[in-house]
């Protein structure tokens, strides 16, 4: 059988009682909005009892250290797992949370205006009325107006999804010093300071990088939007070029880029997706239809 894999679906096959609406959009969207807050509470509750309970049992057994260090390392290994599932649970909770917003937006526009560049208009506007609950800005110096990640962060740590995070990444780094403690006791036989200072060390670069690759995640989201100060700077760059041929290039760069991080964020809402695809397929079948007419 030759199969034509990138043929589009046709249109007559499609039935047109089947559309995405927005009442099953945001019923999925709220839907799924929940259950990333039940995926991310089990994960976390599953490895904390996990810990709990392994944990004085096996500090308790007549062991080798070197045993007790490689059960400890498997469980800071499933640890760091975990921690890239909740940030990536972190990451689709926000944009579903911004989509909810996006789907309220359209029940107040009429169902024949619901155009895609309405859609995509609405999100980046809902994007930018939230954004300033994740991100910040730097202040001061050449580069005002950039993202400050760690302005970011600390506008982000007193929040419920955050503390939560960071009760994972604890639990995750503690395990890892216990394995490092023993395996290096076992292992390389060092002094009980080195050995101390090293596992504090090693906790610190820990907390660092996930909560860095948190962050990030989370303010890659928000890319499209620019501060006042960049887009002024940038309005002030392009006044000084003479060549108009060059300030229309370097102004279509920009807004394509500045497209480009909309739709990244914009796509990992796959029921606003679906429900733009079947408007772009009814618009797209009504040409078809009065093309034949």
């Amino acid at each position: 059988m030759n199969l034509n894999l990138e043929k589009p679906i046709e249109h007559d096959y499609k039935d047109p009682k089947g559309n995405m609406n927005l009442d099953t959009s945001y019923e999925l969207t709220v839907a799924e909005l929940g259950l990333q807050q039940t995926k991310r509470d089990q994960i976390i509750a599953f490895y904390i009892s996990v810990i709990g309970f392994i944990t004085p049992n096996l500090i308790g057994l007549d062991l080798p250290s070197g045993i007790k260090g490689c059960v400890f390392f498997a469980l800071y290994i499933v640890g760091l797992l975990f921690v890239h599932v909740i940030i990536r649970y972190r990451i689709y909770k926000e944009v579903y949370w911004i989509a909810c917003r996006v789907i309220t937006q359209l029940y107040n526009i009429f169902p024949e205006r619901r155009y895609e560049d309405v859609i995509y208009r609405i999100f980046y506007n809902e994007l930018k009325e939230n954004r300033d609950t994740i991100v910040k800005w730097k202040e001061h110096g050449k580069k005002k107006g950039e993202i400050s990640y760690f302005r970011s962060f600390k506008r982000q740590v007193n929040s419920a999804e955050t503390i939560l995070f960071e009760t994972l990444t604890f639990m995750c780094t503690a395990v890892g010093a216990l394995s490092a403690f023993y395996l290096w006791d076992y292992y390389l036989f060092f002094p009980f300071l080195p050995a101390g200072i090293l596992i504090i060390v090693m906790m610190v670069v820990m907390a660092v990088v996930v909560n860095y690759k948190y962050s990030t995640r989370l303010i890659k989201l928000y890319e499209c939007i620019e501060s006042e100060e960049k887009q002024a700077a940038f309005e002030a760059e392009l006044g000084g070029l003479k060549d108009e041929k060059e300030r229309e290039s370097r102004r279509q760069k920009h807004d394509e880029a500045q497209v480009k991080a909309l739709k990244a964020s914009f796509k990992k809402a796959w029921m606003l997706r679906c429900f733009l695809d079947d408007i772009l397929e009814e618009t797209n079948g009504e040409g078809e239809n009065e093309a034949k007419a």
